[in-house]
């Protein structure tokens, strides 16, 4: 069934403007795109609770502005909404001509998407309860990805087919949406009364047939009961929704809108674009009428990249005007795409010209009172990218530690410096000292990656020494794993695996067990390329034949590997633990403390395992609750020795605590990420992750001169 867990949950007054301001405040507008992007990723649907209940006109309820703002605000205002109010209704079960009224009909309602009869079926369902059933009428749904799981290969080409009869149309029942992923198309009943006419070929029918067999599968139902004021919102053509029984003298009354909209416009908006739409409604000036979206012939650079047509995009920038070329912003787009279309020389070209371009930035300026910081990236080891799994969205990746929960912008001016060279950040100092910044944050946090810029950073640091700066480069540049190992194992209570640095490209075999031998390190053993953070290119190695078939697969890759001794760690349960802790400002902040059944956890991983298990997310629990207690005495001695030797203003453990009381180690530096992806699905966790963005943005203003 549909994990619960994995289901986001929304309060009402997280989504709307407040009572007294036709305003969005910034954390709704974030809330908003959060539920945006939780309905166009599996399960597709979103729970929120806490709207009115008067049987009022529909549009007039919370349902209906709430699905208006998100049109508003995904550039879609003027996209027609269709509001119905669903109450039970005797006479309609005597009409055989429309499906449209079956809602409206006593009983249950199998499986189906809305609006099947449509060339274009709406792409947003959203309900609200005003009334419900005392007995029956729970709302069942079904996410696309479980239904195309169990249907063969052979069966999913035949409902690909635009054969099947909705209303006068003839349209397929699946259909690949523009990125590449699954849609669905289906009611049954729609579909019977068009069949009446025109057999199908039985291989259809028999298609069919597997597809409702699939959709019948009641373990990956998910079924709630509304109660009056709660509401959801569905993707329409990605998951399946219907009710269970009801009797004819049901009071039951539900709101229904429908929308067009697919909401992808806001998912992909970055953070900066949001705060841009954020500020816009402060403007004074008259208001414009809101301008739709461009048809295809005439899409500008960054809507061509949103839409997933890079190539298109790569050709419009070509066209334009060279002024228009030179803007910084067309630049660093253009690097991204070139990136992801193959194009390195291209990417690097359009990137050390965007820096030169743009070296210095602050998109929007608040008061003069406002404290002034200004954020350094570094782009020797790091690249900005096209993310295809966030909807084409452009992003640094690399060596970096991001902010964007870290800090509220509506608090500081946030000046952005990209440094490239010495030359380049040493000849912007003095423009640096004119602004008025009262502190330099290094987000430069990688330093096997990004010595290159760290370096440079510190030459350029020595040129504005009047201004603090959070992470100095040459604190930030001992904590790769190789140096870490040697400066951190000789605490008391702390082990730290024995790491070794090897340049792998052409590198034999007996070369490396001799570098192993050398070490004093025995299989098993962990290899991982040196620049990454995220368990790519990681692997553990048990064996001589396992660690020759790695060094075939990275024989062409030049740069160096990390060579790290294993240690089993899981309990007699065969479960494995990692905790993560911040340091901010010289305190530690619990974080996380995942458990799962394999060794190599990541944050995303909490839902293999912890999902099902409530023992272990009490225990995540008690470490945000007491975290002193939860370690002990030895691991709070050892963190605080780490404190004292790494010396950063910001940086994150991760370790295990060991049976015997000390922690094992398994990473240590700034390169860490602050998120609240998972805090809808573990309430529990937001808390604790709030606590680190309130003492990090703490440190900023108590720091800043």
């Amino acid at each position: 069934m549909t994990d619960k867990l994995k289901v986001a949950s929304f309060e009402l007054d997280d989504l709307q403007v407040n009572s007294n301001s036709s305003r969005l405040r910034w954390r709704t507008l974030f809330n908003l795109r959060q539920l945006s992007a939780s309905i166009n990723q599996a399960p597709y649907f979103a729970l929120i609770k806490g709207a009115g209940d008067l049987d009022v006109d529909p549009k007039a309820s919370d349902l209906y502005k709430l699905v208006s703002q998100l049109n508003k605000i995904n550039d879609t205002p003027a996209m027609k909404l269709s509001v119905t109010r669903v109450a039970i209704n005797q006479s309609a079960a005597k009409v055989t001509d429309s499906v449209t009224r079956y809602s409206r009909q006593p009983g249950a309602l199998k499986l189906h998407t809305d609006s099947s009869y449509m060339d274009n079926p709406h792409a947003i369902l959203a309900f609200q309860c005003i009334v419900a059933d005392p007995n029956g009428g729970e709302t069942i749904l079904m996410a696309i990805d479980d239904i195309i799981d169990n249907i063969s290969d052979t069966n999913k080409k035949l409902l690909s087919a635009k054969v099947f009869p909705f209303a006068k149309n003839k349209s397929s029942i699946l259909a690949k949406d523009e990125y590449g992923e699954w849609n669905i198309r289906f009611y049954k009943t729609q579909l019977e009364q068009s069949l009446e006419k025109p057999a199908l070929a039985q291989k259809y029918l028999d298609a069919i047939g597997e597809l409702e067999a699939s959709i019948a599968d009641e373990k990956h139902h998910f079924r709630t009961k509304m109660q009056p004021g709660d509401m959801i919102l569905v993707n329409n053509l990605k998951a399946l929704h219907g009710r269970s029984n009801i009797e004819a003298e049901s009071p039951r009354v539900i709101y229904r809108v429908r929308s067009s909209a697919s909401l992808h416009q806001l998912i992909a908006k970055s953070p900066w674009n949001l705060m841009t739409y954020w500020l816009s409604q402060f403007v004074k000036d008259k208001a414009k009428p809101p301008i739709s979206l461009a048809s295809p012939a005439h899409l500008n650079t960054a809507q061509l990249v949103t839409a997933g047509k890079l190539a298109e995009a790569l050709a419009y920038f070509d066209s334009l005007p060279k002024k228009s070329q030179q803007q910084g912003e067309q630049q660093f787009l253009i690097s991204a795409v070139a990136r992801y279309l193959g194009d390195d020389i291209l990417a690097d070209k359009m990137l050390q010209q965007a820096i030169k371009q743009q070296p210095i930035a602050c998109h929007d300026k608040l008061a003069d009172n406002c404290p002034r910081f200004i954020k350094i990236r570094g782009f020797n080891g790091a690249q900005w990218i096209i993310n295809k799994n966030e909807k084409f969205r452009p992003r640094l990746r690399g060596g970096h530690f991001s902010l964007k929960f870290m800090l509220n912008t509506e608090k500081a001016n946030l000046y952005q410096h990209n440094i490239l060279d010495a030359e380049q950040a040493q000849a912007q100092a003095q423009t640096i000292k004119t602004l008025g910044i009262n502190l330099i944050i290094n987000t430069i946090a990688c330093a096997d990656r990004m010595a290159v810029d760290l370096a440079v950073l510190a030459e350029f640091q020595q040129l504005t020494p009047e201004i603090p700066v959070i992470n100095p480069p040459d604190k930030v540049l001992l904590t790769t794993r190789e140096k870490n190992y040697q400066r951190l194992n000789a605490i008391a209570n702390v082990v730290f695996p024995k790491t070794v640095k090897v340049f792998l490209e052409q590198q034999t075999r007996a070369k490396v067990v001799a570098t192993m031998k050398a070490s004093e390190i025995e299989f098993p053993i962990i290899m991982r390329p040196c620049i990454t953070h995220t368990g790519s290119g990681v692997e553990l190695i048990d064996n001589s034949e396992e660690l020759q078939r790695y060094l075939d697969k990275h024989k062409h890759r030049a740069s160096d590997f990390y060579i790290i001794q294993y240690y089993q760690l899981a309990n007699i349960t065969g479960v494995f633990n990692k905790i993560r802790t911040f340091c901010i400002d010289g305190k530690y902040y619990p974080v996380a403390c995942i458990f799962d059944r394999q060794w190599n956890i990541h944050s995303g991983d909490r839902y293999n395992y912890m999902a099902n298990s409530a023992e272990s997310q009490q225990r995540e629990q008690s470490y945000f609750a007491d975290m002193n207690t939860f370690l002990g005495d030895k691991a709070i001695k050892a963190l605080d020795r780490i404190r004292q030797i790494i010396e950063l203003d910001f940086f994150g453990v991760d370790f295990t605590l060991l049976p015997d009381g000390k922690i094992l180690i398994f990473e240590c530096n700034a390169a860490m990420r602050h998120n609240f992806d998972h805090a809808q699905n573990f309430p529990y966790s937001y808390e604790p992750l709030r606590n680190v963005s309130l003492a990090f943005e703490l440190m900023l203003h108590q720091r800043a001169r």
